[in-house]
């Protein structure tokens, strides 16, 4: 859990907000890049492997936990 200092007020208001014109259908297309039709845009992917379990090495098959960070 993230802390913030004490004292610390939010505007979920304005958060709702962005956040329902982040997703708004009228203007979001999720078939489309961020800033489609201007500059290329810059991905970065983290990948943390928390576990590797069930290897099968005749099979070629295995079980793995993890966790994706895409950001751009």
């Amino acid at each position: 859990m993230i802390g913030y200092p004490s004292g610390t007020t939010f505007n979920t208001t304005a958060i709702s907000d962005i956040l329902n014109r982040l997703v708004d259908k009228s203007t979001y297309d999720k078939r489309l890049r961020p800033k489609y039709g201007a500059e290329p845009v810059d991905v970065g992917i983290t990948i943390h492997v928390s576990s590797i379990s069930a290897v099968s090495e005749v099979d070629m098959i295995n079980t793995c936990m993890n966790y994706i960070l895409d950001k751009y």
